[in-house]
């Protein structure tokens, strides 16, 4: 394995010459790298989406979910609700659509789980709007509001199919108004591409937080389930034709995975020979790896020392030229 650091103003690493995967659901490295070249793309769209003068809302729905609950059911009760919500003769969305007012919809999923209250599926969404259109269909107090609007549809929708929504779990409100409250840390494209990464709020964990309990029974049963139920899906949704018409290339997760991160100059740190990879835990110290080499690239950077592994791994590794990294290690553990 090569690892690489970024010349950049924020120093970041990555793990190059080893085999992918391409699954974003099971894989938490070929999940960066792919949820990396998705945040972009939405990036882009939000570029776009400025300079055709739209506006977007950002939605985000749930349903309520209780221990026991299987991940299908609570998947298929939300698919359910979402088909009759966007479809529903008189409903605001369908209205919308047919006034040509949504010109674009980007929507992410996740699948935290709690062991208190089971399965916590949700969406993210990105609506693209015409707000000229949006308002002759709405009114002026009705586009102010449409984010209420759509939340009580959405509950109702969920009602139908004999589930249940809570109004206040619910999230919308216009992108340029987002703050960081629990609809997105990050920003909305990094809400949306790169959800299934982030740290879960509360007792709750996102699956690959799951891994980290590998003695927990529950954790086990928990992330099996989870890597069944979603393998070949989608992790993001785009609107029919949007891609295209925002002028974004459609490539597959398989092919995500092998792309570059970015455009940054990105240098050698270190190689890893095959014998040392796998006698201290190969694939499993990836992610610490990553971190000494984003904190050896950053001479600003103060923290705990490595892990044991990682400084064995560290002390058989090949150097490149320029990086005194184990030297660096060693300040570590004095700080």
């Amino acid at each position: 394995m090569i690892v690489e650091a970024s010349d950049d103003d924020r120093p970041r690493a990555r793990a190059c010459k080893l085999m992918r995967c391409g699954s974003v659901w099971d894989c938490p490295i070929c999940s960066w790298t792919i949820s990396a070249r998705r945040t972009r793309e939405v990036q882009r769209a939000f570029r776009w989406a400025a300079e055709h003068n739209l506006r977007v809302l950002a939605v985000c729905k749930t349903v309520a979910h209780h221990k026991g609950d299987r991940l299908r059911a609570v998947r298929e009760l939300h698919r359910a609700a979402e088909r009759y919500y966007a479809t529903r003769r008189g409903s605001t969305y369908r209205e919308l659509r047919e006034a040509g007012a949504i010109r674009g919809w980007i929507r992410g999923t996740e699948p935290p789980v709690s062991p208190t209250t089971g399965w916590h599926v949700h969406t993210h969404e990105g609506l693209f709007l015409d707000e000229a259109k949006a308002r002759a269909v709405l009114g002026a107090a009705g586009f102010e509001k449409l984010g209420e609007i759509l939340m009580w549809e959405w509950c109702q929708a969920v009602g139908h199919k004999n589930g249940r929504a809570a109004f206040h779990a619910q999230d919308a409100r216009w992108a340029e108004h987002v703050d960081g409250s629990y609809l997105t840390k990050w920003g909305v494209p990094e809400e949306l591409g790169r959800g299934i990464l982030k740290e879960a709020k509360g007792d709750s964990l996102h699956p690959f937080q799951l891994l980290d309990r590998p003695d927990d029974a529950w954790a086990r049963a928990a992330f099996h389930e989870y890597s069944a139920e979603m393998a070949g899906k989608t992790q993001l949704r785009w609107a029919p034709g949007f891609k295209q018409l925002v002028g974004i290339e459609e490539i597959p997760d398989s092919d995500a995975a092998e792309a570059a991160d970015d455009a940054a100059t990105w240098r050698e740190w270190c190689r890893i020979p095959r014998s040392v990879w796998y006698a201290h835990g190969g694939r499993v110290l990836v992610p610490l790896l990553l971190d000494a080499a984003e904190a050896a690239a950053n001479p600003d950077a103060t923290g705990p020392p490595p892990d044991p592994r990682v400084e064995a791994v560290l002390r058989a590794a090949r150097w490149a030229d320029g990086w005194d990294a184990y030297g660096r290690a060693e300040a570590w553990r004095r700080n």
